[in-house]
């Protein structure tokens, strides 16, 4: 069985997707989105996450530090194991995101930065290996580290 066949819509599946982020956040609903031994690398935070429990816990850090954002679909392109999602993420801080390794306080800072996940499913349908690629110097520039 292929990921084509377990998702037929590959333009909702991307809008669920993205919609995963939007309040209220599940732990349980993201995870089901990936195998449990999944890896995630975030090209711009330089971080590699690996399996269920690490990508449960790093999701969970940036919910909490921007608990109202909001994730959506600019395009998107489908092969039958991969899907390439360009995306549009914009939030409030509420909390400091150590992942960024900030001294200065990010509460009460704005952004709207776009991106591209490159995401890769295996035979169940669930993601193997997600890219994530966004200009993190854009996002300290709206926030006022970057002049």
């Amino acid at each position: 069985m292929t990921a084509i066949t377990i998702h037929p819509d590959r333009a909702a599946y991307a809008k669920v997707w993205c919609d995963l982020w939007t309040p209220p956040f599940s732990r349980e609903e993201s995870l089901g989105f990936y195998a449990e031994d999944g890896v995630m690398l975030d090209r711009s935070f330089g971080v590699e996450i690996r399996g269920h429990q690490a990508l449960g816990d790093y999701f969970q850090q940036i919910v909490d530090a921007v608990p109202e954002m909001n994730v959506t679909v600019i395009n998107h392109f489908s092969a039958p194991t991969f899907e390439v999602i360009e995306w549009q993420w914009a939030a409030t801080f509420r909390k400091d995101l150590p992942v960024l390794g900030m001294e200065q306080s990010l509460v009460g800072k704005s952004f709207d930065i776009n991106g591209i996940s490159v995401v890769s499913f295996g035979a169940d349908g669930r993601i193997t290996h997600e890219v994530d690629h966004w200009n993190k110097a854009e996002l300290l520039r709206q926030i006022g580290l970057l002049g």
